[in-house]
């Protein structure tokens, strides 16, 4: 017999028939009628008017029900942390308490906060009508080839990592050596068909170290994957962007989409990135050397599936839209 709560109107009400039809019946066999235990019975026939008056055990709350409402106007609107919270209001409790509060209420989550590029109201209408002009895009974006360079530490994804912890366990311990321990550059390009090679580049590569790149990594592989239409998408980066690259995309006859500046959410690359990250630093793996860490990289690249490709790909649309419905506003991408 499950541990239940005090006694409901119903149940009370059923205890005193059973016990008035039945005089002579005891605690015992009247818990047996009701599906309750012999003590809950036993404690509502000793007292039946004051059951569940009782006050209530224990230390009485340091905060009252307005000062929780100010708690999670705090955090929900203000976005602040426990200890600025319990700085900030005039509550006798401490931090731990406002963490309570907050962890206690099922609307509240803790999360770490993503991180988007601050956008301006020229980057909003730069991405309106970027969206707007592709809004009708659907197969088309299948000729597109997306690409972007991401840093890969030997120590591990740069930010805070967390993981549930049993007590019985030694504490694990991520070191950090200064720097992360050395780090590779990686360009990479996809699109919907397939992937092409990954080049590991300087991290002060220049316009013409970037067009080597490209005639050597990009121009052989475009057709084949992505067919002889096919169209080039990569970010605002200076040499991206400088006069003798968009020289060199037009003497090479290679179709760049201009787009639009602070947009990672728009370039699916970028959730294949973080899909790279996951699978690389898997259970907290860190690498010794430069090599294995680039081995590692080019074997997940390698095995990932084609057709999560091909999903990232078809998400265009659904970005597009996002995007006019937020009226140029980051989207949950």
């Amino acid at each position: 017999m499950g541990k239940k709560t005090i006694l409901t109107s119903e149940e009370r009400s059923a205890i005193d028939q059973l016990h008035r039809s039945h005089p002579d019946w005891s605690g015992r066999r009247i818990s047996i009628e009701i599906g309750r235990s012999k003590t809950c019975v036993n404690n509502y026939l000793k007292n039946p008017e004051n059951y569940g008056k009782s006050k209530r055990c224990g230390r009485p709350k340091s905060t009252t029900a307005r000062d929780d409402r100010l708690i999670f106007r705090k955090a929900r609107w203000e976005k602040k942390s426990s200890s600025q919270i319990a700085n900030e209001i005039p509550l006798n409790c401490n931090i731990r308490t406002v963490q309570r509060r907050l962890q206690n209420n099922s609307n509240m989550v803790w999360r770490k906060m993503a991180m988007k590029p601050p956008l301006t109201v020229k980057h909003k209408e730069c991405r309106l009508n970027f969206a707007k002009e592709h809004l009708c895009w659907t197969f088309e974006w299948r000729n597109v080839i997306f690409s972007d360079e991401k840093k890969f530490n030997l120590d591990g994804p740069d930010g805070i990592r967390y993981y549930w912890h049993h007590l019985g366990d030694q504490k694990h311990l991520l070191s950090h050596r200064q720097h992360g321990g050395g780090c590779v550059m990686v360009w990479g390009a996809f699109c919907y068909t397939g992937q092409v090679g990954l080049a590991f580049i300087s991290s002060r590569m220049n316009s013409v170290g970037y067009q080597d790149m490209l005639r050597e990594h990009l121009l052989p592989m475009a057709p084949v994957i992505a067919g002889r239409e096919w169209i080039f998408l990569q970010d605002n980066a200076s040499i991206h962007r400088s006069h003798s690259t968009k020289n060199w995309f037009h003497d090479n006859n290679v179709i760049s989409l201009d787009f639009p500046a602070r947009s990672p959410d728009l370039n699916p690359i970028e959730n294949l990135w973080a899909y790279l990250v996951r699978q690389i630093y898997a259970n907290g793996q860190q690498y010794k050397t430069v090599a294995n860490l680039r081995d590692s990289i080019v074997t997940v690249w390698n095995q990932t599936a084609q057709n999560y490709f091909q999903r990232l790909v078809d998400s265009m649309p659904e970005r597009m839209y996002s995007v006019v419905y937020n009226h140029g506003a980051q989207t949950k991408y």
